[in-house]
């Protein structure tokens, strides 16, 4: 099997949270990978795991990393961090992806590169995440499938609602 262009596939780790509606622009990346003939594996929650398959990807959950068994813990992270609750909004950011956490999203990605030899890895923007990429010395490509957050003039700094 060859990969685009005649040359060998490449084995990619698709490494993401289902957290903010990331997941489908990064599974249409992983499913084009498939198509034109190079392996993926999912690194994600476990809710992820059936797309991930039906997009022709391997799979492995997170283990150490904090992760959604069901869409319900997901909703409940989305209500504390929607609520007008700003220490209620910290709290839960930090329990999921705040400094205590990196280590343990680190470890998983570099376990997951020695079972799965990725050639390059593809990285939702978690510090814990781009920290394990990075200590496997693998190219890493950054996902942001977010609003576009560099400063622009005319309009206000991301997430600030300040006037431009």
């Amino acid at each position: 099997m060859t990969g685009s262009g005649g040359r060998p596939p490449a084995r990619f780790l698709l490494a993401v949270t289902d957290a903010g509606g990331t997941v489908s622009p990064a599974l249409s990346l992983a499913t084009e990978l498939v198509q034109r003939g190079h392996q993926v594996r999912v690194l994600a929650d476990p809710t992820i795991e059936t797309s991930a398959r039906s997009a022709g990807c391997t799979f492995s959950p997170w283990h150490e990393a904090p992760h959604f068994n069901s869409r319900g813990e997901q909703t409940a992270l989305v209500a504390a961090l929607e609520a007008d609750k700003p220490y209620r909004a910290f709290r839960a950011v930090r329990d999921y992806a705040g400094k205590a956490m990196s280590s343990r999203f680190a470890r998983d990605v570099i376990s997951t590169v020695r079972t799965f030899p990725a050639n390059a890895i593809l990285a939702d923007p978690l510090l814990g995440i781009l920290i394990g990429a990075q200590a496997t010395r693998r190219p890493t490509a950054v996902l942001v499938a977010q609003t576009y957050v560099r400063p622009t003039p005319g309009l206000p700094l991301l997430g600030t609602e300040w006037s431009p």
